[in-house]
């Protein structure tokens, strides 16, 4: 019988491709952030050790979110916020990263995990606000996930 050679294999699955974040309140522009309660789900499958990273993926090599002006606002949407004001944690309320302004940096958020099948994994954003920067309009930041092997 001839050898079978077994690849490294790794399937990171999303449940959504827009994790929506919660428009901030009084509060969140006093505490000068938003929790998402609700986790972007994963899934990870990894016949290896594995991380799990995220990284800034605007197009043009951006550093900052996509503001986009409400209209009858009087006043335009920042054009500089920084991807940094994206926050993310395996863990709800603690240990938050934030996404690099470079698309050439990431943040591991999760390292050397085990090999695993259909492991769910929780994404928790959070969402960074001020009174002075943060004018009305809409905002958004394209992000990417990658699932690494050793």
């Amino acid at each position: 019988m001839a050898p079978l050679a077994l690849p490294r294999l790794g399937r990171l699955t999303i449940a959504t491709n827009n994790a929506g974040l919660t428009a901030p309140s009084f509060n969140g522009f006093d505490v000068q952030y938003v929790n998402e309660s609700s986790a972007v789900a994963l899934t990870v499958s990894a016949n290896v050790p594995w991380d799990l990273r995220l990284r800034n993926n605007q197009g043009g090599g951006s550093g900052f979110w996509t503001g986009t002006s409400t209209p009858g606002a009087g006043i335009a949407a920042a054009a500089t916020k920084p991807a940094s004001e994206l926050l993310a944690s395996p863990t709800f309320g603690a240990g938050y990263l934030a996404i690099p302004n470079s698309q050439a940096a990431s943040i591991n958020v999760l390292t050397n995990q085990p090999a695993v099948g259909a492991r769910n994994v929780p994404l928790y954003l959070r969402s960074v606000w001020s009174y002075t920067f943060d004018t009305p309009g809409s905002y958004s930041l394209i992000t990417a996930l990658s699932l690494v092997l050793y």
